[in-house]
C-alpha cells in the first residue's frame, strides 16, 4: 500500500465571521438561510470545477496556469485551501482567497483568515499538520479584523507583481490581502479597472454592519477597520485610476439611489469612517 506522507503546503484557514449568529437566525429568517446556502454552494461549485479542470488538464498546473492544483475542505464556518508552495501555487492561493473575500463582502458576509507555510496532509476532506495549526493560530490570534493575514514565509514566495497588487502591511506590522482589489470590470478583455457599482455595493454592506454593531464596541472596531480600508481604497482609486468626481459620487451616494446610476441632485461624498 502506498504511503501518503505530509508535504510542504501553503495553506489558508478561513473563518466566516458572524456565522454562528446568522445560523441562529435561520429558523426565523429565510433570507439568511438562502444567503448562506447560496454562497456555500457557489464556493463548492467553483472548487469542483477547478478540481475537474485539474484532472482533465494537468498541464495547466505544471505550467502555472489558472487552475493550479488546489486542495479544499469546507466544514461549518471554516474553509481550508492549500497548494504546493511554488510561486505559481502561492499566487493562485492569494488570488482565490482575495476574490472569495470580495465576492462575499458584497453580500454582507465577511471572512477572516491566516495563510501559513509548513508540512501538512491535505487530501479530499482530511487535513492536518503544522501548516494547518499555524494558519489557524494566525486567524484566531492575529487577524482580529475582517482580513486574511499572511505569514512572512509565504510572502517571500509571492511573485513581485502579485505582492504589489494584492498585499499590504498593516499598521500593526502584519501582512494581509488587500480587500476590494477584485471589485473590477474588464475593459477590452485586457484592462481591469475598479467597478464603481461593486464598490458601492460593498460600501452599503460595511455601513449596515457598522450600524448593527454600534452597541458592541468589539465588533464595531472590526467593521470600522474595514471601513477605513475602504476609504483608503477609494482614495487610491482617485489617485491611480483617476476616478472622476461623478465616479466617487456614485459610490458614496448609492444607498439613496439604489442601482439607478442617473442622478439629478449632487450629493457630496462622505467617507465611511468619518
Amino acid at each position: 500500500m502506498a504511503r501518503h506522507l505530509p508535504k510542504k503546503r501553503a495553506l489558508a484557514f478561513i473563518d466566516f465571521l458572524g456565522f454562528r449568529s446568522k445560523i441562529e437566525q435561520m429558523p426565523r429568517n429565510v433570507e439568511i438561510y438562502e444567503l448562506i446556502k447560496e454562497n456555500l454552494n457557489e464556493i463548492k461549485s467553483d472548487l469542483v470545477q477547478r478540481k475537474s479542470t485539474q484532472l482533465s488538464s494537468p498541464e495547466l498546473g505544471r505550467f502555472g496556469g489558472y487552475y493550479y492544483p488546489l486542495e479544499a475542505t469546507q466544514f461549518s464556518d471554516s474553509l481550508v485551501l492549500s497548494v504546493e508552495p511554488k510561486a505559481a501555487g502561492v499566487e493562485t492561493l492569494i488570488e482565490i482567497v482575495g476574490s472569495l473575500s470580495d465576492r462575499l463582502l458584497m453580500k454582507g458576509l465577511f471572512i477572516r483568515g491566516g495563510i501559513a507555510l509548513g508540512w501538512a496532509y491535505h487530501e479530499e476532506n482530511i487535513v492536518f499538520g503544522k501548516a494547518m495549526n499555524d494558519a489557524y493560530d494566525i486567524e484566531s490570534k492575529k487577524a482580529i479584523f475582517p482580513r486574511v493575514v499572511i505569514d512572512d514565509l509565504i510572502f517571500k514566495k509571492i511573485p513581485d507583481w502579485c505582492k504589489e497588487m494584492n498585499i499590504s502591511r498593516d499598521n500593526d506590522g502584519l501582512l494581509y490581502i488587500k480587500p476590494f482589489t477584485n471589485l473590477i470590470e474588464i475593459k477590452g478583455n485586457v484592462i481591469a479597472i475598479p467597478d464603481c457599482q461593486q464598490l458601492a455595493d460593498a460600501r452599503i454592506q460595511i455601513k449596515k454592519s457598522l450600524s448593527s454593531a454600534k452597541n458592541n464596541p468589539k465588533v464595531y472596531a472590526k467593521y470600522h477597520w474595514l471601513g477605513t480600508k475602504f476609504d483608503e481604497h477609494i482614495a487610491e482609486c482617485r489617485q491611480v485610476w483617476r476616478f472622476s468626481a461623478s465616479d466617487v459620487e456614485m459610490i458614496f451616494a448609492h444607498e439613496s439611489t439604489g442601482r439607478n446610476r442617473t442622478r439629478k441632485k449632487r450629493v457630496p461624498p462622505s467617507p465611511i469612517t468619518s
